[in-house]
């Protein structure tokens, strides 16, 4: 067994694929193209064209007649496989399937878009491909199907089978409803067991809040009490040594007093004499120093006033000196 290659195929596309062209012929297969899809809320099929492209919505199930149709000899055996355009886009391939040595007539695909978005078919998708295998010599039980209403058999199955996948368009609502409804049950037990937790911790905080309280309280009052029997303590103690130690502190300051006042006294007096002969002194020194300042004014203006003489003798020198040349010259 072999398998045809590209060229293989474009040199016998007339007894292979009667109405196909050249270059579908591709690799070692043949791609066919779109035509018509139908739907199961279709009532006829949908004519594939570039104005009006047929759209497959996510889950949807569609069957998809191809424009070329097919001859396979008594010695070959087709295999009808996916195409990796569609099958990025989301689109299964859901009949496989072998085509059988003696068949002639049309092919169909059978998709299901498991993708997100919506994938258009318009009249150049190639919507899956035949591997031709030759067969080591002619089969005997040779495919004798009678394709007159092929179409018919098509819009009878698509009419009768549901318009999604395993119907997951219709239940789709009602598991958003369960959903809804689950979801809302859990918020109201959330809501509640909050409020329950709320309740009791808040009844445990106020319990450990008193048993901290009445501990604090009577440590307080214990440490209160041992402070006031400290207290008196240290006032038995220390009474009678402070009273003794003030009355003989007023002894010795009374002590002092009677014998060093007078002393202070005559200490007093010789301060302020040394402070008023001290005053007398500078007050002479100052009445001194006015008088020679008196004196130094006066020779200052002295020589101020000669200054002035010996200036304007200057001046009459320059001039007289000025004038000499001018009378030489007047001779």
């Amino acid at each position: 067994m072999s398998v045809l290659s590209d060229t293989t195929i474009r040199d016998r596309l007339s007894s292979l694929v009667p109405n196909g062209q050249k270059d579908d012929a591709k690799h070692c297969a043949y791609e066919f193209t779109a035509a018509k899809v139908f739907k199961g809320s279709a009532p006829a099929p949908l004519i594939v064209s570039d104005d009006a492209p047929v759209v497959v919505g996510p889950a949807e199930l569609v069957w998809i007649l191809a424009k070329e149709e097919i001859n396979v000899p008594d010695n070959c055996v087709g295999m009808w496989v996916q195409t990796q355009t569609l099958s990025r886009k989301g689109l299964l391939l859901l009949n496989h399937s072998l085509v059988e040595p003696g068949y002639r007539g049309p092919l169909h695909a059978v998709f299901v878009n498991f993708g997100r978005t919506k994938v258009p078919i318009n009249p150049v998708t190639k919507i899956a491909k035949v591997m031709f295998f030759e067969l080591d010599k002619n089969a005997d039980n040779l495919v004798k199907f009678d394709t007159s209403a092929y179409e018919n058999l098509i819009l009878e199955i698509s009419a009768n089978a549901p318009d999604s996948f395993m119907e997951l368009s219709s239940l789709v609502p009602s598991l958003k409803a369960e959903a809804d409804e689950h979801i809302r049950t859990l918020q109201t037990e959330a809501r509640v067991l909050k409020s329950e937790i709320a309740a009791a911790a808040k009844a445990d905080l106020l319990a450990e809040s008193d048993k901290r309280r009445d501990e604090l309280r009577a440590d307080v009052d214990k440490q209160k009490s041992g402070m006031q029997d400290h207290i008196k303590s240290l006032a038995l103690r220390w009474g009678g040594a402070s009273l003794g130690g003030l009355m003989l502190g007023v002894a010795l300051v009374w002590l002092g007093l009677s014998v060093y006042l007078p002393r202070l006294a005559a200490s007093y007096a010789d301060v302020d004499g040394i402070a008023r002969r001290a005053v007398q002194e500078r007050a002479g020194a100052l009445d001194a120093a006015s008088s020679q300042l008196r004196a130094n004014r006066a020779e200052l203006e002295s020589l101020r006033q000669e200054l002035q003489t010996l200036k304007q003798q200057n001046s009459d020198l320059e001039r007289r000196i000025g004038n000499v040349p001018n009378q030489r010259t007047a001779h």
